[in-house]
C-alpha cells in the first residue's frame, strides 16, 4: 500500500483536490472518495485480484471524474445530510430499461455517477435494487391509483359501519383518504380511554403524510385505530380532515366521561405539540382533555438548553409527589434558569402529573405521558410505507387484521386481572405488610396511611387515603384504577380482606382479560387486490420533492441593533473585511451603495 499512498499524494498535488479514504480493509484493499467537492462521484478502488498479491487499480469500480460544488473552506456546525435515496430510483429505472438481467449493483452504482453525478455506496445502491423489486415497476404503481376507490368501496360492504372518505382535485388527482374500520364503534369501549395521534412521511415516489390513531388494550398491547394518507405535509388542515373522519367513524370519542367529577369527555388525546395538531384538536376535539408527550418536551428542551435539563422532564412528568417535583425544578433551575422558565410555560395540566392531583375534574391518564404507542404504530407498519398509496393502504389493514388475530391467540382463555398487574399487586401486598392504618374519624371513609422507613432512599411518610372516593394524596390510585400501595395496606390491615377479593373487586375492568376479550372478538375482513378493476378517472398525486424532516419555518427577518452603526457590528465580511455584514450580500450592498450611498448609509 506504501506505492498507492504516494500515487495519492501525487494525484494530490497536481489536481489541486483532496482525497479520503471511506473504507480500508487491511492491508489488501482501499476505496478512497473526494473531499474537496460535495457530492463528488470520485471514486478510487485498489485492491487484489482474487488469488493474486499484487494491489491494483480497479478500474471497473472506480469513477476518476469529478463533480459537484466546491467544499466550503470553514463550516459551521454539522454537514448538511445528504439524501439519495429518492436519486437513485432513475439510476435503477435506467439500468432495467438497458440491461436484459437483473441489475447488480455495480450497474447501479456506475448509473449514479454518470447521469445523475451522484456517489452512491454500495448498500444504498443494494436498497435501492431491492426497493424497486418489492414494489414493482413505475408504471404498475401510477396504475394503482386507478383501483384504490373501488378498493375503499369492497372495505366498505364487507366491514358493516365503516368510514370511508377519499378526495380528488379538479384534475382528478387523488389528494387524501381516509379508513376507519366499523369494529372501532364497539371495540373502543373496552381499551384505555388515552388516544394516541401522530403522523409520519410516506416514502415511495409518490410521497405523502400518513396519520395514524392508536390506542393501548387492558395488556398494554399497542391497537391501531384508523388512519388517513393525504399529499401535503402534516398541518393543521390534514388534521382537521383527519379527526373530522374519527368523530364520524367513532362517537365514543366523544362521550361525557362516567365519573361525574370529570369536566371533560371520556377520552383523553396525547399528541407530540405539533402546531398543526393543536389547532386542529381545538376546533374538533374541545371538550376532550389534551396532553403533551413528555419525550418531545424534553427533546425540545434538549434544543434549548442542553441534555442535563432534558434529563429530567420525564421525571418530572411522571412524579405525582410534589415533594420531588419541586427537587427537581430547583435542580434544573441550578442547572439554567432558562429552562426552568420553559417549563413553566408550558400547561402543568397537560404534562405534569403533579396537577392531577390538585385538580381531581381531569380524567386519569392510566400512567401514559408519552406517544411511544404511536411510535410503535410507525414502526409496525413500516414497511407499508414504501409502496404506492394503495399498497400501503392495504398492508396497514392487513397489519391491523393480523395484530387482532395475534392479540386474541396470546390471550385466548384468559380470565382475571392481567399477569403484569397481579404481580404488581402482589408486590404491593408483601411490601405493606409493616404499614400503619389509622381511621381518622369513626365510621368515615378517610384513613392514615403511615409508612416506616425503609433507608436513606425511603424515608417516613405519610399519606391520607378516602376509600370512597377511591383516593390518595400519591396520586395513584386515581391515576391508573388500580389501588395503591396505601390502599392495599387498607384492604390487607385494616379490612383484613384477601390478595384475590382486591384484584376481584377493587381493579378498574381495564387491566382485566375479559375486557380484552371483548375487545378482540371481532376483526376487519380485508379486500384482495385481484378482485379489483380500473375505475379510469383516478390519478396519482402530483409529487414534489420533499426535503426530509419537517417542512422549516418561514424565518422572520428583524432589523439588526447595529443598522444605524455597523462599525461595531461582531459581523465581519470574509469578502471585504468591512463590519454588519456578511459574505452572502456583500455584492449587493457594494451594487446598493453605488445607486443609492444615502440610503444605505441610513440602513
Amino acid at each position: 500500500m506504501s506505492k498507492v499512498d504516494l500515487a495519492i499524494d501525487d494525484y494530490e498535488e497536481s489536481s489541486g483536490v483532496r482525497l479520503v479514504i471511506a473504507r480500508s480493509r487491511g492491508a489488501g484493499s482501499r476505496l478512497y472518495f473526494c473531499a474537496s467537492h460535495t457530492g463528488c462521484c470520485f471514486r478510487a478502488k485498489f485492491g487484489r485480484e482474487r488469488g493474486t498479491l499484487p494491489i491494483i487499480y480497479k478500474q471497473e469500480l472506480s469513477n476518476p471524474f469529478h463533480c459537484g460544488e466546491p467544499v466550503p473552506p470553514k463550516t459551521k456546525g454539522r454537514a448538511p445530510k445528504k439524501r439519495v435515496r429518492d436519486k437513485l430510483e432513475e439510476s435503477v429505472d435506467h439500468v432495467i430499461e438497458v440491461k436484459d438481467s437483473t441489475p447488480v449493483t455495480k450497474d447501479v452504482m456506475k448509473a449514479a455517477a454518470n447521469i445523475q453525478s451522484v456517489r452512491a455506496s454500495y448498500n444504498q445502491a443494494y436498497r435501492a435494487i431491492g426497493r424497486a423489486v418489492a414494489n414493482g415497476p413505475r408504471e404498475k404503481q401510477q396504475a394503482s391509483f386507478g383501483l384504490i376507490m373501488l378498493y375503499l368501496k369492497h372495505f366498505q360492504l364487507r366491514n358493516e359501519d365503516s368510514t370511508v372518505k377519499a378526495e380528488s382535485d379538479a384534475d382528478q388527482r387523488l389528494r387524501r383518504l381516509g379508513i376507519c374500520p366499523g369494529i372501532m364503534r364497539r371495540s373502543l369501549q373496552h381499551v384505555r380511554p388515552v388516544l394516541s395521534l401522530d403522523g409520519a412521511h410516506l416514502l415511495s415516489k409518490w410521497k405523502g403524510t400518513l396519520y395514524i390513531a392508536s390506542v393501548q388494550t387492558a395488556c398494554s398491547n399497542i391497537y391501531p385505530v384508523s388512519f388517513a394518507i393525504m399529499k401535503d405535509g402534516e398541518d393543521a388542515e390534514g388534521w382537521k380532515w383527519f379527526l373530522e373522519l374519527l368523530v364520524e367513524a367513532i362517537p365514543l370519542l366523544k362521550m361525557q366521561h362516567p365519573d361525574n367529577r370529570c369536566r371533560f369527555c371520556y377520552f383523553t388525546v396525547i399528541s407530540d405539540r405539533q402546531k398543526g395538531l393543536i389547532q386542529a384538536l381545538q376546533q374538533v376535539f374541545p371538550d376532550n382533555h389534551h396532553c403533551f408527550c413528555s419525550v418531545h418536551i424534553a427533546r425540545n428542551v434538549e434544543k434549548e438548553v442542553g441534555k442535563k435539563v432534558a434529563k429530567h422532564v420525564h421525571a418530572l412528568s411522571a412524579t405525582f409527589s410534589k415533594r420531588e417535583s419541586d427537587e427537581l425544578m430547583a435542580k434544573i433551575n441550578a442547572i439554567s434558569a432558562r429552562g426552568k422558565k420553559y417549563l413553566e410555560g408550558i400547561s402543568a395540566n397537560q404534562w405534569r402529573s403533579t396537577a392531577w392531583v390538585d385538580d381531581p375534574t381531569l380524567p386519569p391518564r392510566f400512567g401514559i405521558v408519552t406517544t411511544n404507542m404511536s411510535e410503535s404504530v410507525n414502526s409496525m407498519v413500516g414497511d407499508a410505507r414504501d409502496g404506492s398509496w394503495l399498497e400501503c393502504t392495504n398492508d396497514i389493514v392487513r397489519k391491523m387484521m393480523n395484530r387482532i388475530c395475534s392479540l386474541r391467540e396470546e390471550n385466548y382463555g384468559r380470565e382475571g386481572v392481567v399477569d403484569k398487574v397481579a404481580e404488581i399487586l402482589e408486590n404491593k401486598w408483601k411490601n405493606c405488610s409493616n404499614f400503619q392504618v389509622r381511621e381518622v374519624v369513626k365510621g368515615g371513609s378517610q384513613f392514615d396511611v403511615f409508612r416506616p422507613s425503609r433507608g436513606a432512599s425511603l424515608p417516613e411518610t405519610n399519606r391520607l387515603l378516602d376509600v370512597r372516593e377511591q383516593t390518595c394524596e400519591c396520586g395513584q390510585w386515581q391515576e391508573h384504577g388500580v389501588p395503591c400501595i396505601d390502599a392495599v395496606a387498607y384492604y390487607r390491615l385494616f379490612e383484613t380482606q384477601t390478595l384475590q377479593y382486591i384484584m376481584d373487586n377493587h381493579v378498574s375492568e381495564h387491566y382485566k382479560y375479559e375486557t380484552v376479550n371483548e375487545l378482540l372478538k371481532e376483526n376487519i375482513v380485508p379486500v384482495s387486490l385481484d378482485i379489483l378493476d380500473q375505475d379510469g378517472v383516478t390519478l396519482p398525486p402530483n409529487c414534489t420533492k420533499r426535503s426530509s424532516g419537517r417542512p422549516r419555518k418561514k424565518r422572520i427577518r428583524k432589523r439588526s441593533r447595529f443598522a444605524h452603526d455597523p462599525d461595531k457590528s461582531p459581523i465581519v465580511c470574509s469578502r471585504c473585511k468591512k463590519r454588519g455584514h456578511n459574505v452572502k450580500t456583500c455584492v449587493a450592498r457594494e451594487q446598493l451603495e453605488k445607486q443609492h450611498p444615502a440610503e444605505l448609509d441610513l440602513s
